[in-house]
């Protein structure tokens, strides 16, 4: 019986890339050349994160395509539009296809506009969001049509990103018959961060500014949540644009301040050449939200210029830790760490600090200021006396050498050599034991064409001011002078230093801080117990 004869299989068709548009993103959907524009569908879905039954594409002629469509037919190469989610789409186009759909989510929005702090109705409408069986009290926001394109665009980056701080964007509709679209926010505001000064300006409070013109700690603090969250943001390539105190909203707490809460309502992906540009256009909203027309303090102006000209190099990094520990009101102990941590220093930050505008003060002629010059006298005669003190011994000593010198050279018997050179050798070793005990030289190797040199010898005076000559000592009276002396010798310089090299050394294991401040006399010791200790584990 003779068997069937064995019938070619049919082979598998090829994969085609669509290119699929949506907010001015293109993505690349990769489907089989036989499929249809239902296959398409579910594969869009798993990239944009929309239910695929919501999804409709278009092609080049702005035609409709329905889910039967042949994939092949497409024009080469291949690409849709998704239909109401392009700002070239037009949103009737949208409601045509999803009139009759049953919907997934409805908006109860009331006219009943919540209150702002001082008195006046905002423009966030209450409502009720419903989301299957879920119920839950929201806010509207109406915007203008033009507004919607952003809108959407804001709504999907933001989607897979939450944050304490930041007001949530539920949803995006139209009311029916108007073509203004509202944003359904979470029910997390009480009013705005405006309202809250205006209604303390009419107390007679300023919750902005103290008496001296450094920022009160509540305005001061919603800085600082504002950067921790456009460092997230930035991290995530995402930037608000236009962002302006009309984004800063509050929440009210008991027995305690305020709580930040921001509306993102215009963002953008940092792609490409544009990115620099949003965020130097980002850092220059932040300077006019932190610049309100009061009188400030020189440290808290420098501040608010820190933020608008050198937090773009920041954002995205550490511009938040950075900022709160910006040089505004230091204390002594303050600064005299920040100079143990930022010494010794690298290259690229002895370059950073020689250009940032730090110079030794001089004289009318150009010579090194008159303090200085009387500071460098004391060091020079102070070595003088050093020099006198050890040169009796060094005379001895070089004495005592050119003898042994001789007696080695003389006598060829080795014992009668070691007898003889035995009391020369411990008087040398006595000579030399005196000679080290007098104190050390202070060294005085500062170039005044540089900058960081002046902040070096400041560091030096500080952490070594215990063991200066007691003329030298007198001269600063007290530790705390040095670092007085350094703001004397540079006005600004904290500030200059900061901005420079901001929080300055990477590296702030507490281990080698001790080391820096105890002297590399005491790293052995303290290898050791590390040793002893990792060997007792």
């Amino acid at each position: 019986m003779s068997s069937q004869p064995e019938m070619p299989e049919e082979p598998l068709a090829a994969p085609i890339d669509v290119q699929v548009q949506w907010c001015g993103i293109n993505y690349t959907v990769s489907v089989k050349s036989d499929g249809h524009v239902g296959d398409l569908e579910r594969q869009t879905c798993e990239l944009v994160g929309l239910p695929s039954k919501r999804l409709k594409h278009m092609d080049s002629r702005s035609e409709v395509l329905n889910d039967g469509y042949p994939l092949g037919s497409l024009p080469n190469p291949p690409s849709t539009d998704l239909v109401g989610l392009n700002n070239m789409v037009e949103a009737e186009i949208y409601k045509n296809h999803f009139h009759d759909t049953r919907p997934t989510c409805t908006v109860d929005a009331t006219r009943d506009c919540i209150e702002d702090f001082h008195g006046s109705k905002t423009r966030l409408s209450k409502g009720t969001y419903k989301v299957g069986s879920m119920v839950m009290d929201c806010l509207i926001k109406c915007y203008k049509p033009e507004n919607r394109g952003d809108l959407l665009r804001s709504v999907r980056l933001m989607r897979g990103w939450k944050h304490p701080k930041v007001v949530v964007m539920e949803n995006l509709y139209n009311e029916k018959g108007k073509t203004a679209p509202r944003l359904v926010l979470s029910n997390s505001i009480d009013g705005s961060l405006k309202g809250y000064i205006k209604a303390a300006t009419r107390k007679k409070e300023d919750v902005i500014s103290n008496a001296d013109g450094t920022f009160t700690s509540f305005f001061k603090n919603m800085i600082i949540d504002l950067c921790v969250v456009l460092d997230e943001m930035v991290k995530r390539k995402m930037c608000p644009i236009n962002l302006s105190l009309e984004n800063l909203y509050l929440k009210s707490i008991k027995n305690a301040d305020p709580e930040l809460k921001i509306l993102f309502d215009n963002v953008d992906r940092l792609d490409g050449a544009c990115g620099k540009h949003l965020l130097t256009t980002l850092c220059n909203a932040i300077k006019v939200i932190c610049t309100p027309n009061v009188h400030k303090h020189a440290g808290t102006q420098a501040f608010c210029n820190f933020l608008g000209n050198e937090a773009r190099k920041l954002v995205g990094k550490n511009l938040a830790k950075t900022a709160a520990h910006y040089p505004i009101n230091w204390t002594n102990e303050q600064k005299s760490k920040y100079l143990i941590d930022l010494m010794p220093s690298s290259a690229d930050v002895r370059k950073a600090i020689n250009e940032c505008g730090i110079s030794w003060p001089v004289d009318k002629d150009g010579n090194m200021s008159k303090e200085l010059r009387t500071l460098k006298e004391l060091v020079d005669k102070e070595n003088e006396e050093i020099r006198k003190e050890r040169q009796p011994f060094e005379k001895e000593m070089s004495r005592l050498n050119n003898e042994i010198d001789e007696i080695k050279k003389e006598e060829k018997d080795e014992k009668i050599r070691k007898a003889r050179l035995a009391p020369i050798e411990k008087e040398f070793n006595k000579n030399q034991q005196a000679a080290n005990k007098v104190r050390a030289e202070t060294i005085w190797n500062y170039d005044v064409q540089y900058g960081h040199d002046l902040v070096r010898l400041t560091r030096n005076l500080w952490k070594h001011f215990e063991t200066l000559p007691w003329s030298i000592k007198s001269h600063f009276k007290n530790k705390d002078a040095t670092l007085a002396a350094l703001e004397r010798w540079c006005p600004g310089v904290w500030v200059l230093m900061y901005n420079a090299v901001g929080l300055g050394c990477k590296c702030s294991c507490p281990l080698l801080i001790l080391i820096s401040l105890l002297g590399l006399s005491h790293l052995v010791l303290i290898s050791l117990f590390f040793f002893c200790f990792r060997l007792k584990c």
